[in-house]
């Protein structure tokens, strides 16, 4: 039996994608506040608070880009997940339109495998049936390196949240912007983000 359904709203995806896109944008516009700030007091200010603000601005703007890498990654992970759950959602309804121009039997959710013949076939029922095998066949291997498409988009998905949410200041502004929600641990978050992308639940905490 070939699965034809699909699970994942690439809606939802692209939706926090945006989110997450505006974060980056936000960060950068930062960047360059502080970057400008630190210009300006370099010579016009001297001493040792002078290097110390020098320091707090420099590890701030550090943490800032790092915060846009952050948004950037998961941004562009969800869009990918996004295009490959609407790529095999193409897949598997190619799939099924094929299955029934060749005769097999598709439900809402599967193509079914051509049935037992019987012993007393005609030659033209013996023929009709191998060439249903033979789409069968041809029909799991597509949909199986469609799967596997997907499978590895997932993957990357998962490891880039793995990544980016193990960054407490990222995690802290994700909570801060409503984007998840507040009692969630560091460690959980990802799973929550991942769990909405491919449901289509909300992403907005609030």
């Amino acid at each position: 039996m070939i699965e034809l359904q699909v699970h994942g709203d690439p809606s939802a995806c692209y939706t926090t994608s945006d989110d997450l896109d505006r974060l980056a944008s936000v960060a950068s516009s930062t960047i360059d506040t502080l970057s400008s700030a630190r210009s300006a007091a370099t010579g016009a200010w001297t001493g040792d608070a002078a290097e110390a603000f020098d320091v707090r601005l420099v590890s701030t703007r550090t943490s800032v880009a790092t915060l846009e890498g952050h948004a950037e990654a998961s941004r562009d992970a969800l869009r990918e997940i996004a295009r490959e759950i609407t790529t095999l959602d193409n897949r598997m309804t190619a799939i099924a339109a094929d299955a029934r121009a060749g005769g097999l039997a598709v439900t809402a959710t599967s193509v079914l495998p051509p049935g037992q013949l019987a012993e007393d076939s005609t030659p033209e029922a013996v023929t009709r049936h191998n060439d249903r095998v033979t789409l069968y066949n041809s029909l799991v291997e597509r949909a199986r390196e469609a799967r596997d498409a997907e499978t590895q988009a997932h993957e990357r998905l998962t490891s880039s949240l793995r990544t980016v949410t193990g960054d407490g200041a990222f995690v802290w502004f994700l909570k801060g912007a409503g984007l998840v929600p507040r009692e969630l641990s560091g460690a959980g978050v990802g799973g929550w983000l991942a769990a909405g992308a491919l449901t289509g639940l909300a992403w907005r905490a609030s």
